[in-house]
Formats: structure tokens, C-alpha cells, sequence
């Protein structure tokens, strides 16, 4: 078994859970610039705008790469390395 951290991320539209698991890092549009979250980021909230969201999923060894397109939204890291992202329209690409 690792020890290596994950965050737990749920990709949340108007439909319902789009995405929901663990990760490694995810990569996203803010309305300030693009973002990186790794484990034990600080809690915090941000403006997403339209764009592409990056997940990677697994170790440098072995990594899976996801990405999803989203409308503009709301990302919410809270403490316990959980991340929500909050979207009207998301799909992956």
C-alpha cells in the first residue's frame, strides 16, 4: 500500500457528478490564470473561467491524464485534500 496523498476531487454540473475520485493533481483555468492543486493544498475558493481542466490521475510512472472542458464555474478546496468543482456544463475531451 502507498502512502502517497491524494486529493479527492467530484466534478459537479447540472446533470449531476460528472467526475468523482482520486487524483494527483489537477490543473485549471482560473479567471486569474491557470492553477495547479496538489495534495495538502491551503483551502480556498476561486472564479473558474471556460476552459480545459487537466487531472492526472496515478505516480510519474504510471499516470493517466484526463480533460475536461468547462464552462465558466466555481472551484472549492477545502481542508482534508477534497476538491469540488462546481459547473453548469462540463465533458470530457
Amino acid at each position: 500500500m502507498s502512502d502517497r496523498k491524494t486529493i479527492n476531487l467530484k466534478i459537479i454540473t447540472i446533470d449531476g457528478i460528472l467526475f468523482a475520485g482520486e487524483v494527483s493533481e489537477i490543473i485549471l483555468p482560473s479567471v486569474t490564470g491557470q492553477i495547479s492543486v496538489l495534495p495538502d493544498h491551503i483551502p480556498m475558493i476561486s472564479t473558474l473561467k471556460e476552459g480545459i481542466v487537466v487531472i492526472k490521475i496515478g505516480n510519474q510512472k504510471s499516470q493517466l491524464e484526463k480533460r475536461i472542458k468547462i464552462s465558466a464555474g466555481v472551484l472549492e478546496i477545502r481542508p482534508d485534500n477534497e476538491a469540488f468543482i462546481l459547473n453548469h456544463d462540463a465533458k470530457e475531451v
